[in-house]
């Protein structure tokens, strides 16, 4: 598994995912968001990180209440689960357009 995060801006570090790792929603917590709003967003938007907008896809450890509650103590700045469109494609090019690409290697 491949994480990435996208913006104007440019995108995150490639969170990669050892194969043999047990992927739970505190895996991706730990591993992959924290990462990413840590260090990715404050390097990609240093003078506003607070302000920067959060979107995710309905996988399973991104509605998990663990990650919203994590999001809402490190970073409340996202859209909570309820307010996601599904199937957007302009909204979530990661999973629509590169996922592909990336699937037929």
């Amino acid at each position: 598994m491949v994480a990435i995060g996208i913006c104007w801006k440019g995108m995150s570090k490639p969170c990669v995912v050892d194969g043999n790792a047990k992927v739970t929603v505190q895996y991706v917590v730990d591993n992959v968001l924290s990462p990413m709003v840590k260090n990715d967003i404050p390097r990609l938007y240093p003078k506003n990180p607070q302000d920067v907008m959060v979107h995710f896809d309905s996988a399973k450890s991104h509605v998990a209440i663990l990650t919203q509650n994590w999001m809402e103590e490190n970073h409340p700045n996202y859209f909570p689960h309820y307010h996601w469109m599904a199937n957007r494609p302009d909204l979530a090019p990661l999973d629509y357009a590169i996922d592909g690409i990336l699937k037929n290697f």
